[in-house]
């Protein structure tokens, strides 16, 4: 499987943020150069690191927009971190 296909199987389609999530993910995966192999594992590892979950990022993304920001600003802002 591709890095893309490991990703969308680990985020619900029944997310209201689903491609934007998984576009945010992505982002991170190839700015940390992380393996086809151990993406599952590097998520695992970053969501535990931030504390958060695959739902509660959709949360957040939804509260940001009603904050003003667009899905493109978030994007920018998560990952240029």
């Amino acid at each position: 499987m591709t890095r893309q296909e490991i990703v969308e199987s680990m985020v619900p389609t029944t997310l209201t943020h689903h491609s934007t999530i998984v576009s945010i993910l992505i982002l991170i995966i190839i700015k940390n150069n992380i393996t086809d192999a151990d993406v599952p594992d590097f998520i695992t590892f970053l969501l535990k690191h931030t504390n958060k979950t695959i739902g509660e990022m959709d949360t957040d993304i939804e509260i940001g927009c009603k904050n003003g920001y667009t899905v493109e600003q978030q994007i920018a802002i998560i990952t240029d971190l």
